[in-house]
């Protein structure tokens, strides 16, 4: 990325008025800079992306019962989650226990 900035210099000089900015003629510089954007860790736990479903990144279910479930598993596709976690052991963590089988 390729900034351009133009500024002025000033000194000051005191008067018989006060203090007065005398300013130096205009210049530009260019500059360059190399961006870059790194990810941020994600949280443990997120609220519904839906009534039905939780975001890609987050994909277990914690429902009310505070039972969660994970993707794939027998309830899962009818359970509307409460909060959604990235791991069962998130889940777990958060006080959900896992379901029966």
């Amino acid at each position: 990325m390729i900034t351009k900035a133009t500024f002025k210099r000033y000194s000051l000089k005191s008067t018989a008025r006060g203090t007065v900015r005398v300013y130096g003629p205009t210049k530009t510089r260019t500059l360059k800079q190399n961006l870059v954007v790194k990810q941020g860790k994600r949280p443990a736990r997120t609220a519904p992306a839906s009534k039905w479903s939780c975001p890609d990144w987050a994909p277990v279910k914690g429902n009310q019962s505070g039972i969660y479930h994970p993707p794939g598993g027998t309830y899962y596709s009818r359970t509307a989650p409460e909060e959604c976690f990235t791991t069962e052991a998130a889940a777990r963590n958060a006080g959900y226990r896992a379901p029966t089988r």
